[in-house]
């Protein structure tokens, strides 16, 4: 992701992404990410101010982003703390990324090529096949 959205990401989540440096995935899956913490943390808020936590509960409950990545062609969101339903969001998110282009948001489906996985709208995926074409005809 570019720092900026990055960044972004850091300033409106704190608490979550605060300790992270970056995230290891395109621009096109901000959105998702941006709504993913936005519901966790509206979720942690409520549930510590609607409950009889202790402080040390309380802290185990607030999640937090370990790493942010793209594998296999989908969302990859490890965390600390956290309770059933911020995993079941995590969850969601995480499936709702196989159908997201990761680079520009649009409608994407998995697709393949020299044995990596990508989610990726047609366009992007022809662009990045004419790119890899394009390298490896400078090589040869």
């Amino acid at each position: 992701m570019t720092p900026d959205l990055n960044s972004k990401l850091v300033e409106k989540y704190p608490k979550i992404i605060g300790k992270l440096s970056y995230t290891e995935c395109n621009d096109g899956w901000y959105d998702l990410i941006d709504v993913l913490c936005s519901q966790i943390q509206k979720h942690i808020d409520f549930k510590i101010q609607n409950s009889q936590l202790s402080e040390e509960e309380q802290k185990s409950l607030q999640v937090v982003a370990l790493q942010i990545k793209s594998k296999f062609g989908g969302l990859r969101f490890y965390v600390t703390g956290g309770d059933d339903t911020t995993e079941a969001m995590i969850h969601m998110a995480e499936s709702i990324s196989f159908r997201i282009c990761e680079h520009c948001s649009a409608k994407g489906k998995q697709q393949s090529l020299s044995g990596w996985i990508y989610t990726s709208c047609n366009p992007c995926f022809e662009k990045r096949t004419r790119r890899i074409y394009e390298k490896s005809q400078i090589k040869e």
